[in-house]
């Protein structure tokens, strides 16, 4: 090929598309075709980059059976998990043991709080509950201090001023 009767611009636009063609990293380069089907695999004979998402399935994907055992239920009241190896064993645990996660439990606090009582000595424990009562006796007296003396008088005789109805909410 004569590149003697090409312009200057043509050379250019020559130049400009080999080193578009010539990858100096030693990577083949993409050829527009590969871009535009994300869904397909690279196999031997086609070069691709690989895209993978987890909801797109390779193009030879042959799905297996799946297994139902070992599997997860909860139950639906305490929101307990376990784990069951059979048909047998999930039969035995009962209708309120389901294979769904309960959307909303009601966890007793009071049951996370015993725990966490029972675990201490029984001098923390008291000293836990003597700390317990001190603040609760500072609380009302700062409650107490926040009357007026005709409310104080009122409240310590033990007739309180209040109309018939609701009790008025003391802040």
């Amino acid at each position: 090929m004569d590149l003697q009767g090409l312009t200057h611009e043509q050379l250019l636009a020559l130049k400009a598309r080999l080193d578009g063609l010539t990858d100096v990293t030693g990577r083949t380069p993409f050829r527009d075709r590969q871009l535009h089907n994300l869904t397909l695999q690279p196999t031997a004979t086609d070069a691709r980059p690989l895209f993978v998402w987890s909801a797109e399935q390779p193009r030879d994907y042959r799905p297996e059976p799946g297994k139902l055992f070992p599997a997860l239920v909860w139950n639906q009241e305490t929101g307990e998990e376990r784990t069951v190896h059979s048909q047998a064993d999930r039969d035995a645990l009962g209708a309120e043991w389901q294979g769904v996660q309960p959307a909303s439990v009601v966890i007793n606090p009071l049951d996370d709080m015993q725990a966490a009582l029972d675990a201490l000595s029984p001098e923390d424990r008291a000293a836990v509950i003597q700390s317990q009562q001190d603040a609760r006796k500072s609380d009302l007296t700062a409650r107490l201090a926040a009357l007026s003396p005709d409310q104080l008088e009122a409240l310590l005789s033990g007739q309180p001023k209040t109309k018939a109805g609701r009790s008025r909410k003391i802040a």
